[in-house]
């Protein structure tokens, strides 16, 4: 069977930001634009509508059978956020799995041609870390806040996640603005597979009102302090009574092959001046397994039919052809879901081969003009 599908889209969507067990339904008969299927499937016209006989769309993080996490947008029947008869769905698979891979999502993302998955095969055995990043609770409310994850991969959310993966570090910068002055802070941050290289620290103050604090480090080895202020310290636990009220930049060093430092601006008796401060914790570590290669950072694209068949673009062992594409025209920051985290909205065109999975011999080609749909912010 050769279908040709014809397709616009206009969408509204939200989503889900790195919680694979969460799966919410956005408010898409609210607002503008609202997500819409009109085309045509074995030359019968097809209409989906977000709003209009229960369907809605749902986009969240998944890990897949390999354990390879992917962000999810399913235009569907709204008690079905996993996908049931009559839906689309699109997935971006995270290109971080391996080792060595720039953490550049944003470059990945926003180039215009997508890269749609292939089947060739590729065995990887590798361990990932998913980190939150906590900016300072003593930052002012009113500073802005910008996370810098390098490479053109940047948020201005308060505690975004990130996959971390290899034998490698990230520098992790943070920049707090707000009126009067910007302050910047960059860290390295280690992988799972150097975690004897990992430090950070925390601090409170021995009393209210004084000047002294206690600083406490993680560190798998023995921490040398800088306190800022022209004082310094030996241990992983020490304590530092400040001179006076102001911003100090202080600094938790360990030597030997890791020779690295984690600092945090410490604002001492409260004071308004700017600074810059965060620390992280690993969520999670996975394990991923005969990983097939041609689908890391790239799109699969599922179409349930009104019976149930399941159709989708990869296929083990094929090759995208010359003439399939997903082109993306315009990518843009959309409206936060119901738990405030942020979305995209993205407009593509594409031509792209699908295939039956009960039978990889039927075929049906999907051509896409003006395709709006969502996806969770990369």
């Amino acid at each position: 069977m050769v279908v040709k599908i014809k397709i616009i889209l206009w969408a509204l969507f939200p989503f889900v930001f790195l919680s694979c067990a969460k799966n919410e339904i956005p408010e898409n008969w609210e607002g503008d634009p609202v997500f819409v299927f009109d085309g045509t499937i074995g030359g019968e016209s097809v209409v989906y509508q977000a709003g209009i006989d229960g369907y809605g769309m749902h986009t969240h993080y998944i890990r897949d059978t390999s354990n390879i996490w992917a962000m999810r947008g399913i235009l569907g029947p709204e008690n079905c956020p996993e996908g049931c008869t009559g839906s689309l769905e699109v997935r971006l698979y995270d290109p971080q799995i391996f080792p060595n891979v720039n953490a550049d999502r944003s470059a990945h993302t926003e180039r215009e041609n997508w890269i749609l998955a292939s089947g060739a095969p590729q065995t990887i055995l590798d361990t990932i870390d998913v980190f939150t990043f906590f900016s300072d609770n003593t930052l002012p409310a009113n500073q802005g806040i910008l996370w810098d994850f390098q490479g053109g991969d940047t948020t201005s959310i308060q505690n975004p996640v990130r996959i971390f993966s290899g034998n490698t570090f990230r520098n992790v910068c943070l920049t707090t603005s707000n009126n009067n002055c910007n302050n910047n802070i960059c860290n390295r941050i280690y992988t799972r597979s150097s975690a004897a290289c990992r430090v950070q620290f925390f601090y409170q103050p021995d009393t209210a009102g004084t000047y002294t604090y206690t600083f406490t480090a993680q560190s798998a080895s023995n921490v040398t302090w800088d306190f800022g202020d022209g004082s310094s310290a030996t241990g992983n636990v020490v304590t530092h009574a400040f001179s006076d009220t102001n911003t100090f930049r202080v600094c938790a060093q360990i030597g030997g092959s890791c020779n690295t430092s984690f600092c945090r601006d410490v604002q001492v008796m409260n004071n308004t001046q700017c600074g810059s401060g965060y620390s992280w914790q690993v969520n999670d570590s996975i394990t991923a397994q005969n990983v097939p290669g041609g689908v890391l950072g790239s799109v699969v694209l599922i179409w349930k039919d009104e019976s149930g068949r399941r159709f989708q673009n990869f296929v083990s062992g094929r090759s995208v052809t010359s003439a399939e594409f997903f082109r993306v025209k315009n990518i843009e920051s959309y409206n936060s879901n119901r738990e405030g985290d942020p979305t995209v909205k993205i407009t593509a065109n594409a031509d792209v081969w699908l295939f039956a999975d009960d039978n990889s011999q039927d075929s049906i080609m999907m051509s896409v003009e003006g395709f709006v749909f969502a996806l969770p912010q990369p």
